[in-house]
């Protein structure tokens, strides 16, 4: 039990500090995003996030459960993917593929609100926040 919330709280934070550092950040290049993105996301989930973008929510899941036995490194590693999407999103001008990276981070974000049995205030507020984003384009 210690261990697995020794990672579950090492994602926490991961995923605090990332949200924290592009929040600052202003970005007038959207491959320095990226590229921070794969330096500083794809050793935690194996795969840069262009791996996912183009997945459905569904294949995502999949590729999360063959890969991770652990349910809570599991759940983890999809929070990572999901608020990384949502700050790629966060970047990017392009309206089309802005809205497909938002709504699969806001899918990823509710599939861990319906199956995660630890209660995250954070996540609930992350996904009214997508949600009020969505309804505006």
């Amino acid at each position: 039990m210690l261990k697995e919330d020794y990672i579950m709280r090492l994602f926490q934070q991961f995923n605090e500090m990332l949200a924290k550092w592009l929040n600052k950040k202003r970005f007038d290049n959207v491959e320095l995003a990226v590229n921070f993105n794969d330096e500083v996301v794809k050793p935690f989930l194996d795969k840069g996030i262009e791996f996912f973008e183009k997945m459905g929510i569904q294949d995502v899941i999949n590729y999360f459960s063959d890969t991770y036995a652990n349910q809570f490194e599991k759940m983890s590693r999809l929070e990572i993917l999901a608020e990384s999407l949502y700050q790629k999103s966060l970047m990017i001008s392009e309206s089309d593929q802005q809205t497909e990276i938002r709504r699969l981070a806001l899918d990823i974000f509710t599939w861990l609100n319906e199956h995660d049995s630890t209660f995250s205030l954070t996540l609930d507020q992350r996904i009214k926040k997508i949600n009020i984003a969505c309804e505006r384009i």
